[in-house]
């Protein structure tokens, strides 16, 4: 019940986050130094998971800006969507290598508002991820965005940690963060925090979540990390 909820309030503040529009360089050094925070207090985290979303929303006609899409990012497969509240288009392009998917993502609504998503998602990290993921920023971003877009860094890993106080301080202080509001149940605490080491804020002043999710006993504690929030499921 509280991870349905915790979810519905990410995507109204995704919707509500105009604060300091980020740049691409600023998106890759925010994951880049939530990984290696992650790795100076659990050298042997497991990543599970990273992402890096860009979302932006202009006026525009849907046809139009997709066709313009299709023709500029011709690597990428593209499908159609249609739903009662909304048409889209979505292009996706993997990365065999790597195991990196990029997508592009976009959709228009009865108020013909187009909204433009573009995400970099992996679930293994090293050198050449972050070069790779560097270089898709700057030129998928080019000709995408009408508007600076605003720009999400997440990174989920599983650790050897028990959910504990001492354990949640001691991931605070990692990111010189300080509380702005929390949830907790039994298996699963989230923390929304401000950090002195993340420029990008939400309105209720914001820039960091860290949420916790104990699994067994042999697999340890699931931590996703989020700026200026976690911006998939966790």
């Amino acid at each position: 019940m509280l991870k349905k909820a915790v979810l519905l309030v990410i995507a109204g503040l995704m919707l509500l986050y105009v604060g300091n529009k980020t740049t691409e360089a600023l998106a890759m050094s925010d994951l880049e130094k939530i990984v290696n925070r992650v790795f100076e207090i659990n050298p042997d985290a497991e990543v599970m998971d990273w992402n890096i979303l860009a979302r932006s929303s202009s006026k525009g006609n849907l046809s139009d800006v997709a066709s313009g899409l299709k023709n500029r990012f011709t690597d990428y497969v593209w499908t159609q969507e249609n739903t009662s509240d909304y048409e889209a288009w979505t292009g996706s392009r993997i990365n065999k290598d790597l195991d990196v998917r990029s997508t592009i993502k976009v959709m228009s609504d009865e108020r013909d508002e187009i909204t433009i998503l573009y995400s970099i998602q992996g679930k293994k990290w090293s050198k050449g991820h972050a070069a790779y993921i560097q270089k898709e920023l700057k030129t998928g971003k080019k000709g995408l965005f009408k508007n600076e877009p605003s720009t999400f860094a997440c990174l989920k890993v599983r650790t050897g940690d028990t959910m504990d106080e001492a354990v949640y301080k001691n991931w605070m202080k990692l990111f010189d963060a300080t509380s702005v509001e929390s949830a907790a149940e039994r298996d699963f605490v989230s923390i929304s925090a401000n950090s002195k080491q993340f420029k990008n804020m939400l309105p209720n002043g914001a820039n960091l979540q860290l949420a916790f999710r104990k699994t067994t006993a042999e697999e340890g504690t699931v931590v996703t990390i989020g700026t200026p929030i976690i911006a998939f499921e966790y």
